[in-house]
């Protein structure tokens, strides 16, 4: 590795080797994912990055959770780490000093848009206090020869896909019901990493949650005006229905929720005609 005087890096110069076993199994997928993440969150403006997978007389070991991404990225914070220590710098200042930012480029040849490392790091550092709690331990340390405390503190990254492309792709089916609850169901599986948590958040988003208001506010209004007008067989598709009331029924629903409306005169409500 290559630092300029400032303590930013300038070139980086890695090989990854894998340990196979005896079979290849799915160490090339791991050795790929650890040289794409061996970069962490850290800008290397020139960076010659190779991986070798070795096969060895030991039993073979398929992939786990991080799939390669954490021995990535440890291999650079131990660099990191080292650097300090060799130099006498604060590895901290090492790591905020060469955090990527946004319209940075990877050396996988990613352009980084809604970069938030930074933003992440400062309100983690911000949070656990982490600054005093740091005094606290190195002031304990100072005045304990044997005892010792330590507080360490280090960014990561996941980075989201796979390597085959036919396997970044995803199904779901949502239903929306008269009563107006939401059932989705979907083919992933909760293992601990909050995929349910995620799926309920997305199912609360705006466009869901105004399409099916929409939708009941659609069907109320048709509802109401088959009721005025006496009709009560089966709907349908040339019974009358009136566009106003269904603009109206938006309008009430709708549009009177959605905080800062457009000034008047500068939206036009939806009209559905039936």
């Amino acid at each position: 590795v290559a630092l300029d005087s400032s303590g930013k890096f300038r070139d980086y110069s890695v090989t990854a080797y894998g340990n196979c076993g005896h079979t290849l199994d799915l160490s090339l997928g791991v050795v790929q994912r650890a040289m794409v993440h061996i970069d962490n969150v850290y800008k290397f403006p020139n960076a010659d990055i190779s991986g070798r997978l070795c096969k060895t007389n030991l039993a073979s070991n398929t992939a786990f959770r991080g799939f390669g991404g954490p021995q990535g990225m440890f291999c650079t914070e131990t660099l990191v780490k080292h650097i300090a220590e060799e130099l006498d710098l604060d590895h901290d200042k090492i790591r905020e000093l060469n955090m990527y930012e946004e319209g940075d480029c990877t050396p996988f040849g990613m352009h980084l848009r809604q970069c938030n490392v930074r933003r992440t790091w400062e309100e983690c550092k911000e949070t656990s206090n982490y600054e005093h709690r740091l005094g606290q331990v190195k002031e304990f340390n100072r005045s304990n020869k044997y005892r010792k405390r330590g507080i360490y503190m280090m960014p990561t990254r996941f980075g989201i896909g796979f390597g085959l492309k036919q396997l970044n792709q995803a199904g779901a089916l949502v239903l929306i019901y008269t009563d107006g609850s939401v059932l989705v169901s979907h083919g992933g599986m909760e293992m601990g990493q909050g995929l349910h948590t995620k799926i309920l958040q997305a199912v609360g988003e705006p466009p869901l949650f105004l399409g099916a208001c929409a939708f009941f506010a659609i069907r109320e209004a048709v509802r109401s005006f088959r009721l005025e007008h006496g009709l009560k067989g089966y709907f349908r598709f040339d019974s009358p229905a009136t566009p106003e009331q269904i603009r109206l029924a938006c309008e009430d629903e709708i549009l009177k929720k959605v905080p800062q409306l457009p000034a008047k005169g500068t939206y036009t409500p939806w009209t559905v005609a039936l």
